[in-house]
């Protein structure tokens, strides 16, 4: 069992994130993510981590899975409006493909050939496949839309010492949602939109 779980939901403020926990737990925190979407640099760390374990046991993991994959003392995750992580993983997969060729999954497929109405309007679980254990399960819940409160919240609950966070922001700055997306997002999502209120109530 892990001291800590954390569960990075695509999207969601992870690699700032992953960079408290390894303020805390150092070599000894464990970075699960699937390769396409691994950087290099994380991919190196974690072939060294993954090297240390018989040294180092991992006493916490950090990436994408399900929650109910690890079996953790503490469970935490970072959670946003379903609707702000379909569009903001429409525009990175786009942005992905134009600069590197890549395709990822096919999820970034349909991002690739769809515009973003046709895409949002897809029925995706962009929280339910990693949020798939109870609320009252996870010690700490935080939140994009107050992101650097709860990171400082976050520091504090882990002991050590606040820097300011960067969140991975879209380099053509934040989209305004309208209406009729919401509208069409939720006609086929409700389900995420039910979880998602679940969580921040």
């Amino acid at each position: 069992m892990f001291e800590l779980v954390s569960v990075h939901i695509p999207k969601c403020g992870g690699a700032s994130l992953g960079r408290i926990l390894e303020r805390r737990y150092g070599w000894r925190l464990h970075l699960e993510y699937p390769a396409p979407v691994y950087p290099w640099d994380r991919r190196l760390r974690s072939t060294i981590r993954r090297s240390l374990r018989n040294i180092l046991p991992p006493r916490a993991i950090h990436g994408h899975f399900p929650a109910s994959k690890y079996q953790g003392r503490e469970m935490m995750v970072v959670i946003r409006d379903p609707l702000e992580i379909r569009i903001s993983r429409y525009h990175y997969a786009r942005r992905m493909h134009d600069r590197f060729r890549i395709i990822a999954n096919d999820d970034w497929r349909d991002a690739i050939k769809l515009d973003l109405i046709e895409y949002i309007s897809l029925p995706f679980p962009d929280l339910s496949q990693f949020l798939d254990i109870p609320r009252e399960r996870f010690s700490f819940v935080g939140r994009m839309d107050h992101f650097e409160k709860d990171m400082r919240h976050l520091s504090e609950w882990l002991s050590v010492p606040y820097t300011e966070v960067k969140i991975n922001t879209n380099p053509d700055g934040r989209y305004e949602i309208q209406d009729d997306w919401r509208r069409r997002y939720e006609v086929e999502n409700a389900s995420e939109v039910a979880l998602y209120r679940r969580f921040t109530e």
